[in-house]
């Protein structure tokens, strides 16, 4: 190996320049933000619950909500089988948004309660539900 050698006259301090900007969410958008649990524990409040409602998703709407104790922060949806649609409500009475989940999600949401039905008839579906509290 050779030996480096040189010299050092000085600095010079150079301005930061941001290539992109911070990403945020487009002005009216509805989209949800999609953050993961480790975000959410950064950004949100340090102690959090949970709440767990699994089972096979009915051809129709329940008649009463499914219910869980505290406004949700984020909701991760596990689905086998067909695409389903959900109602979530935010007060645990009336329905607030009406969505279709076609797999696997994670989406940030403060709902009380939710009803759940199959999309398509006839395409046994299961479901979890881990709701972030």
């Amino acid at each position: 190996m050779g030996a480096y050698t040189g010299g050092f006259f000085g600095y010079r301090e150079k301005a930061i320049i941001n290539i992109r900007p911070p990403g945020v969410r487009p002005k009216g958008s509805i989209s949800p933000m999609k953050l993961s649990p480790a975000m959410m524990e950064a950004v949100g409040v340090p102690a959090y619950d949970y709440s767990v409602r699994n089972g096979d998703v009915p051809k129709d709407y329940p008649e009463s909500w499914i219910v869980i104790p505290w406004l949700s922060r984020m909701a991760t949806w596990t689905l086998k089988g067909g695409p389903v649609e959900i109602q979530i409500s935010y007060d645990g009475i009336a329905i607030g948004d009406t969505r279709v989940l076609r797999g696997s999600t994670q989406t940030l949401d403060a709902f009380r309660g939710f009803k759940i039905r199959q999309l398509i008839p006839g395409i046994t579906t299961w479901y979890q539900m881990i709701a972030i509290v």
